[in-house]
């Protein structure tokens, strides 16, 4: 049965699910950050005072941050291993697009 499946589309799925994976973490953690409605406004109204306010799911909001930004990155470079894969295809279209 593995026989059947590529190496290519193999790899190709790998990189497909840990880009989703990726997106679904970032999502998750901006919605933590930026969710307003459990975040209470510190003494001054700062935005360190809000980062260290609250916890979402066991996690200091400075934490979201921190695995927000990671899985972004994450993410960035998981699309351009895409697009680098998928390089041919991309010429491809762009050249029927350009006809």
């Amino acid at each position: 049965m593995k026989k059947d499946i590529s190496r290519r589309a193999r790899i190709n799925f790998w990189i497909d699910t840990l880009a989703f994976l990726s997106f679904a973490v970032c999502a998750i953690s901006g919605y933590a950050i930026m969710g307003g409605e459990h975040v209470p406004p510190g003494e001054n109204g700062t935005e360190t005072e809000l980062m260290n306010a609250d916890v979402f799911w066991g996690f200091a909001l400075r934490e979201w941050a921190h695995i927000h930004l990671l899985t972004g990155w994450i993410l960035v470079a998981l699309v351009l291993v895409h697009m680098i894969t998928h390089r041919r295809w991309i010429s491809v279209m762009i050249s029927k697009i350009e006809r």
